[in-house]
């Protein structure tokens, strides 16, 4: 009992940068979006912001969130120089698993499928090249090919979020033009 109970702490600790990031990125997020829409005017630019957030249901929130969380996690592996650790192995393949179910549609399911499954192996080569780095030499032209690959991942983490939006502002759209989920 007390083995696992020093392995769940170690895996915590390891995510500390990760709760780090996540924490300030969700409060950076939340002080955009409360000066964005600050001075609320119907005919203003901030109307946008508040039109997406409204009746943002739960089915549309948690692939939002969990691409943001993905974000933070693969952001926060890039600012540690490529560290990676089966902890983050595994807690990026729990957000990619829940961020597929909770997709509401089939449409592009085998592309980001298929992103997920790279992502995850750029991961496991990036933990490899790290340790190589630590143990055996330190090597500018693989750290440069580990914070490459970490840039890679983020930017398809951004990607992710952007699809999350554009799947929520698509149906949004199609929910007004009295469209139903088959339409989409």
């Amino acid at each position: 009992m007390t083995k696992k109970m020093n392995d769940i702490i170690t895996g915590i600790i390891e995510l500390k940068i990760f709760i780090i990031v996540s924490a300030i990125g969700t409060l950076l997020c939340g002080a955009f979006l409360l000066l964005a829409c600050r001075k609320f005017q119907w005919e203003g630019k901030n109307r946008k912001w508040i039109g997406f957030f409204y009746e943002l249901g739960m089915a549309d929130s948690v692939p939002l969130a969990v691409s943001l969380l993905k974000f933070f996690l693969l952001f926060s592996v890039l600012i540690t120089g490529g560290h990676v650790e089966l902890v983050h192995i595994i807690l990026y393949l729990m957000l990619e698993l829940l961020f597929l179910g909770w997709r509401g549609t089939t449409k592009g399911l085998l592309s980001d499928i298929v992103m997920g499954v790279v992502t995850t192996g750029v991961l496991v080569v990036m933990q490899l090249l790290y340790h190589y780095l630590h143990e055996i030499i330190m090597d500018g032209k693989i750290l440069t090919v580990v914070i490459l690959l970490g840039i890679l991942v983020s930017i398809n983490a951004v990607a992710d979020i952007f699809r999350s939006g554009s799947y929520i502002m698509v149906k949004k759209g199609n929910k007004a033009h009295g469209k139903t989920k088959e339409h989409i």
